[in-house]
């Protein structure tokens, strides 16, 4: 699915934020913390659920009308994600308030897990299902225009590179929870996998 790899690199980065949490090093990645909690601010609320929510989500509840429960959940999802994540950059950016951060970044990483699942297991397939190539071709089309022109052609690549440095700098260069390899790249004929 289109959209798979981006998930990969939002779970690298809310994985990292909760082993912040479940490990209690605020004292020493509080920086790292705001960084990677500004990241995923952008690449989510402003890249990865405007995609979903512009382009695959309406040809989904098009194609599949019983998909509407679960796209309206996601959708919630995406906006309880949105509200973490503002909350994570005002208090990661000041002092104190390490209970409430670590409560936060470990929601984070929970809601990430969820989301990612239900998306993955259970939409993404049923939306597949009704996508034909046309349409699968329409659809990342938009998502390319999309991200070129709001975003710069690199911005997946670049964002990968974040994510796997913060994963390294936070959790030592050995870490490894999240497999890349399991989220798929799709390439369209002459594409650069930028969407």
């Amino acid at each position: 699915m289109l959209l798979s790899y981006d998930h990969g690199i939002i779970q690298i980065a809310s994985d990292v934020l909760g082993e912040i949490a479940k490990r209690r090093i605020l004292d020493k990645k509080r920086n790292e913390t705001f960084e990677i909690s500004v990241f995923l601010d952008k690449f989510l609320g402003k890249y990865h659920h405007t995609k979903e929510e512009k382009f695959l989500f309406p040809f989904a509840v098009k194609s599949d009308p019983s998909l509407v429960p679960d796209v309206d959940a996601l959708i919630s999802d995406h906006r309880r994600m949105e509200k973490l994540l503002s909350d994570s950059v005002s208090i990661s950016k000041a002092e104190g308030a390490e209970a409430d951060l670590y409560a936060i970044c470990s929601e984070i990483a929970e809601l990430s897990a969820s989301h990612i699942n239900k998306e993955e297991r259970r939409v993404y397939p049923l939306i597949e299902a009704h996508l034909s190539s046309e349409e699968d071709h329409e659809i990342y089309n938009e998502c390319k225009e999309f991200t070129d022109r709001n975003f710069g052609y690199d911005y997946l690549r670049n964002s990968e590179s974040f994510a796997m440095i913060m994963q390294s700098v936070v959790l030592g260069p050995n870490y490894m929870k999240t497999d890349m390899s399991k989220y798929v790249k799709i390439s369209m004929p002459g594409s650069d996998n930028s969407a």
